[in-house]
């Protein structure tokens, strides 16, 4: 069951800001860390797990449809996306949509076959991956366009104003071929449960 949020008026609530610019947005410090992790974010959120661990695949389409490809400014044609949830300990942790253009996709069709397996697993077996800086957002709630309603906990106060949620993007190139990754923290990550100021 998904929500009903209609994101068309709030498309402009979304501010991406660089790492220069972070701080204007007023993250909480406990969400620093996840925030600025310079790697993948499977092995952090592994160990913030106290019991278990679970990768659920949740999309696997047209990248023109994704609720995130909203916000990407992705400035070329993509036609495949990747969406993801990873559960700790019961619980949505961290939401990731990775979008890939046709000529990445034609490159590296291992990225189809991902299934339940981390992004990171295939990008540590092929050379020369290097990763773009991060942009960073705090998402309002209320923006949230389709995201299933379990994701976002009542602690999180979908209806109101001043909620949201911490998110960040970076673009890995493999081998000159890109790919849009958006990581959104989700309840499990408790810092990330917290009202924006």
């Amino acid at each position: 069951m998904t929500s009903k949020a209609n994101i068309a008026a709030d498309l402009q609530q979304i501010n991406w800001v660089n790492a220069d610019q972070l701080s204007s947005l007023n993250p909480p410090e406990q969400m620093l860390s996840w925030l600025c992790e310079p790697g993948l974010l499977t092995s952090k959120v592994q160990q913030h797990c106290k019991t278990s661990f679970t990768l659920e695949l949740l999309k696997a389409d047209a990248a023109n449809n994704g609720w995130l490809r909203h916000f990407a400014d992705w400035p070329g044609k993509a036609n495949y996306r990747r969406e993801i949830v990873m559960h700790c300990d019961g619980k949505p942790g961290l939401y990731a949509e990775t979008i890939v253009p046709d000529e990445t996709l034609n490159q590296y069709p291992w990225i189809k076959s991902l299934g339940t397996q981390p992004l990171g697993k295939g990008l540590r077996l092929v050379p020369n991956v290097k990763r773009s800086a991060f942009n960073f957002a705090y998402i309002p709630t209320l923006g949230l366009p389709e995201l299933p309603t379990s994701f976002l906990s009542n602690d999180l106060g979908i209806n109101k104003t001043g909620h949201g949620l911490w998110a960040r993007r970076s673009t890995y190139s493999i081998n000159g071929f890109d790919l849009l990754l958006t990581e959104v923290f989700l309840a499990a990550i408790t810092v990330a449960n917290t009202e924006h100021p």
